[in-house]
């Protein structure tokens, strides 16, 4: 595929990919880094046994980071976002048939703290899924907290960001709240989400 033929925030994703060729797909084979590690932290990668994570180690899509209590992880995307993985927490990055744009993390429980950079100024489009909830970003730092009774509570630090309700047998008529810095949610299994 010539480059000219690329949309521009695609080709950026390209060039700023490490180790990725000029091909698409190369670009999708290596999304996260490892950047710091503090404490037991595992990675699973379909059901397989699970690898002590370290600095610099690469995470698939498909793979499952948990951190046990009193550890954590700080995970960064090619497009230079991050993840910071609290004490006592699982997510799991999206498989490769999901867009690099849409969900891109799911918090199965636990606690994290998500920085999507922007491209270039502009909007960069990525959302987060949880048992109850779907968190859309265009930009923004934002905490994600998901409880043993898969209760979500979604706060914002700078930006904005929109949390639906995660029901299936609703799809298109999922209430949404818009969450400015200082507010927060939360959305219960099969509620709306609370006003902020």
């Amino acid at each position: 595929m010539k480059p000219t033929l690329l949309q521009p925030a695609l080709l950026l994703l390209i060039l700023s990919t490490v180790g990725a060729g000029a091909s698409g797909q190369s670009a999708r084979v290596t999304q996260v880094r490892v950047a710091q590690v503090s404490g037991a932290v595992w990675m699973a990668h379909a059901g397989q046994a699970t690898a002590s994570l370290k600095p610099n180690d690469r995470v698939r899509a498909g793979d499952e980071i948990t951190t046990l209590s009193g550890s954590a992880a700080l995970l960064r995307l090619s497009d230079g976002s991050t993840v910071e993985v609290f004490p006592a927490s699982r997510v799991v990055f999206q498989d490769a048939s999901h867009s690099v744009w849409k969900n891109f993390l799911e918090v199965v429980i636990g606690t994290v703290k998500i920085h999507v950079e922007k491209l270039s100024g502009r909007p960069n489009p990525k959302s987060v899924t949880t048992p109850t909830a779907i968190i859309a970003v265009r930009g923004t730092i934002f905490d994600v907290r998901v409880d043993q009774e898969a209760t979500t509570q979604v706060g914002v630090e700078e930006g904005l960001v929109s949390v639906a309700s995660f029901n299936l047998s609703m799809p298109g008529q999922q209430p949404e709240v818009m969450l400015q810095p200082g507010y927060q949610t939360t959305v219960e299994r099969g509620q709306p989400p609370s006003q902020p």
